[in-house]
């Protein structure tokens, strides 16, 4: 029997591998003042193609205020991205699809999310992470630009 392969799928999310840094808006929230802070982002491919890993590391004014690693597969037409974080909480998991250059990723867990990669280019993105607030309104809570 033939080993399976990756397909367009994983190619398309191929596209964020990558070292990629650039400046971030986080607006105030009950997590934080808001301010600017600088990212580095290392996304590379694993697992023979079938999945990509980041390694997320935000700094402000120097210091490191928030470390991320996530896990991205494919599931049928779906894109999975399994997210781990500095913050405490548990893993959330995040489910979406590509729409051309945009990938859009939800969570439904106990606070609801979403993330939003732009890809303009082959050395450019923009990311944007927006939650659910009670009264269902989504509410910015991230915004950066990133290049390689």
């Amino acid at each position: 029997m033939d080993m399976p392969k990756p397909d367009q799928r994983h190619q398309q999310l191929a596209k964020l591998a990558g070292i990629w840094c650039g400046d971030e808006i986080m607006p105030p929230s009950q997590w934080s003042p808001g301010g600017t802070a600088q990212a580095e982002i290392n996304n590379r491919v694993a697992l023979g193609g079938f999945a990509l890993i980041q390694d997320y590391c935000q700094q402000h004014n120097g210091v490191v205020t928030f470390t991320g690693h996530g896990v991205f597969t494919i599931d049928g037409d779906d894109v999975l991205l399994y997210w781990f974080d500095s913050m405490g909480f548990p893993p959330n998991q995040f489910r979406g699809r590509w729409q051309g250059n945009v990938l859009q990723l939800n969570s439904t867990g106990p606070m609801p999310s979403r993330c939003t990669f732009t890809l303009s280019d082959n050395t450019h993105y923009q990311f944007e992470m927006d939650m659910q607030a009670a009264d269902g309104e989504w509410k910015n809570m991230m915004r950066g630009q990133y290049q390689q």
